[in-house]
């Protein structure tokens, strides 16, 4: 089956089905301490306070609780941005995914940073030199947004609709870690933090193109039961992008060896092999080659 990491510059892909990495679902309730990044670059998520799972999948934020990795340097003006969300209780400004400014100690809105925030729509939000608000404006229905930036010219769609397109005025700087959950003020500030559901986050360091985006949109569309919501003609209405046995957890179980035996039997035709297992002797394969 289609895997995001088909489509090359995937450098973050937190799976809320899979916050473990493992395919190993957890419990409803039960506190995901770390979101595993799977991706090849291993930027996990270390969780403050107490994010939880929710049952089919998605990770909840109660207001009080967060993640963040500090140590996530990249462009912001060369990326796509993927996040499928929804917000349980309206919060003006509440964080979803800021992009943390470097150094550190800065604000997720400056130039170097990049705050991904539940005001009119899902905002994404640069200094004065970027905004872009895609999406419905109470953000309590659950939906594929991204975020495009190729050097100034930035796009925003939600579930494959065209929603925004913006110029900025400046190229954007690059960010030196990311937070879930809660806005970056010079740190993690609580005022404005989410409560909601974020179920998958994605971070490609390109914009990717037509059909790249298409592929990922329907992924995410097929993955959380939002196909109704794509435009007509939309990949994802037609194409396989995800089954569920994909995340399923495969154990593999022990078989005793068999010896069997291989015979060719003379005559002309098409190659024919028959398994006859039998009890306590070998299997024997008998097959019609050509001589």
């Amino acid at each position: 089956y289609f895997s995001p990491l088909n489509v090359s510059g995937c450098v973050l892909w937190l799976d809320g089905m899979d916050p473990a990495g493992t395919r190993v679902i957890p419990s409803t309730g039960a506190t995901v301490s770390t979101w595993i990044d799977k991706s090849t670059s291993a930027k996990n998520a270390t969780a403050g306070g107490t994010p939880t799972y929710v049952s089919g999948g998605g990770i909840n934020f109660n207001g009080s609780s967060y993640f963040t990795n500090l140590s996530f340097a990249q462009n912001l003006s060369q990326r796509s941005i993927f996040i499928v969300m929804q917000e349980t209780t309206r919060t003006a400004v509440g964080g979803v995914f800021p992009l943390i400014p470097t150094p550190s100690s800065g604000n997720d809105y400056d130039s170097t940073g990049l705050s991904i925030e539940t005001q009119n729509g899902l905002r994404f939000y640069n200094g004065s030199g970027y905004q872009s608000d895609i999406g419905n404006t109470s953000l309590l229905v659950k939906a594929v947004y991204n975020d495009n930036m190729n050097v100034r010219a930035g796009t925003g769609f939600v579930n494959g609709n065209s929603a925004t397109t913006v110029t900025a005025s400046y190229t954007a700087g690059t960010c030196s870690g990311y937070g879930i959950g809660a806005r970056w003020l010079g740190g993690i500030n609580l005022t404005y933090s989410l409560r909601g559901v974020i179920f998958e986050i994605m971070f490609f360091n390109r914009p990717l193109v037509l059909a790249e985006r298409r592929q990922i949109e329907g992924y995410l569309a097929q993955k959380w039961s939002l196909t109704v919501s794509l435009p007509a003609g939309h990949p994802g209405l037609v194409s396989t992008l995800y089954n569920s046995n994909q995340d399923k957890k495969i154990t593999w179980l022990p078989m005793t060896r068999v010896p069997y035996v291989v015979i060719p039997a003379r005559g002309i035709g098409k190659q024919d092999l028959s398994f006859l297992p039998r009890a306590s002797a070998p299997v024997v394969v008998t097959t019609n080659l050509i001589t």
